[in-house]
């Protein structure tokens, strides 16, 4: 099959998300794939919100990553996406001879996951389109991704959310086909890397520290356990204050040194505020953890556990008390030998997706 993404975020973003998992899988399939990210503008350049590594790649083409294998494509415009209508379809005729440049003859199946690409569907030869919403998007990005979304809605085959409540989100016609597919896990990867043979130390969180991080019960945690570190790695946009000598922000990692150094620490760490955004996360990093058999301990939003290793808090009133259930229970061992779920392993999911496509006229 010939296969594109529309999706969020590209290679070059620092942050390996679901759609570079599933491009993979199809990849390794044997399926033609290519996955364009969002575009990036003039004005974006001028404002420096774009990194010399994305520009680069935006400006001279694509990237076939040797571990990825797909075609990593981000478009170049000369306006801001998503803003302006009228702007906008000058945009989606740029993206299309992005896309265009590399497959001319159509796409058996089109993935998107980011709505803005709403208007650069019609240019293509698509047989099956499915919108795959990853987020509730009006929290993170406001009004305009509700406009997006009511466009891309009409357009799609099916539509395959990554969690329940980002499914109810959208409000839909009963009339349209929908389901609930959760992020996955590459276990096989987390579970790879070098061994340590010292006993495992500490609580660590990977991923984005943004507007949904909770930096106050992390204050709060290191204070109360103050001979436990907490390391905490990615890029960070928010202010974190922090004098607490256990508790240490040491910036973005690569990729592939994640496997290696989890293996170092006893609890992943899934540390979410109230903003309504979180409520519709997927849980893609706790099966990470998972594979690279840490005890979690996490934010539930009403949610329940995972299994006996997925620890969950409400709020600050029990925190304390769920930390240390996850960082003191005498049989942790035990707990993460339990076999990881066969349906969040990325093949299965890939293939779960194709299925329901290849089945949503029936």
């Amino acid at each position: 099959m010939k296969i594109l993404f529309l999706s969020n975020a590209s290679l070059t973003s620092g942050f390996i998300v679901g759609s570079h998992q599933l491009a993979r899988q199809y990849i390794l399939q044997g399926h033609d794939v290519i996955h364009v990210s969002s575009p990036v503008s003039i004005l974006n350049i001028l404002k420096g919100r774009v990194g010399l590594k994305k520009l680069y790649q935006s400006l001279f083409g694509k990237n076939t990553h040797t571990h990825w294998g797909f075609f990593d494509l981000i478009p170049f415009v000369p306006f801001p996406y998503g803003y302006f209508g009228f702007l906008d379809k000058i945009d989606d005729f740029f993206i299309k001879q992005t896309i265009k440049k590399y497959n001319k003859n159509g796409f058996d199946l089109v993935l998107v996951d980011q709505p803005l690409f709403h208007g650069v569907i019609k240019y293509l030869d698509s047989k099956k389109i499915v919108y795959r919403p990853t987020d509730i998007y009006s929290d993170m990005g406001g009004e305009r991704f509700n406009l997006a979304e009511k466009k891309i809605i009409p357009l799609a085959s099916v539509i395959i959310a990554t969690n329940k409540i980002v499914l109810e989100k959208l409000s839909l016609k009963n009339s349209i086909k929908s389901f609930v597919i959760e992020n996955g896990v590459d276990s096989e990867f987390f579970s790879s890397g070098k061994s340590y043979t010292e006993q495992r130390q500490g609580c660590v969180y990977i991923g984005a520290i943004d507007f949904r991080f909770d930096h106050e019960v992390l204050v709060r945690l290191a204070e109360k356990y103050s001979d436990i570190k907490f390391d905490i790695y990615g890029p960070c946009v928010i202010d974190v204050d922090n004098k607490i000598p256990n508790l240490n922000y040491y910036g973005p990692l690569s990729y592939f040194e994640l496997p290696s150094m989890l293996k170092k620490y006893k609890v992943g760490l899934l540390p979410l505020n109230n903003h309504p955004a979180n409520s519709g996360r997927s849980p893609m990093k706790l099966w990470e953890y998972y594979s690279s058999k840490l005890l979690v301990l996490r934010r539930g939003f009403g949610n329940k556990p995972l299994g006996p290793w997925d620890i969950i808090y409400n709020d600050c009133n029990d925190v304390f008390s769920s930390f240390e259930k996850a960082y003191f229970e005498e049989d942790s061992e035990l707990i993460l030998s339990e076999t990881t779920r066969k349906d969040f392993s990325w093949d299965y999911i890939s293939k779960e997706i194709i299925s329901i496509t290849v089945n949503s006229d029936q």
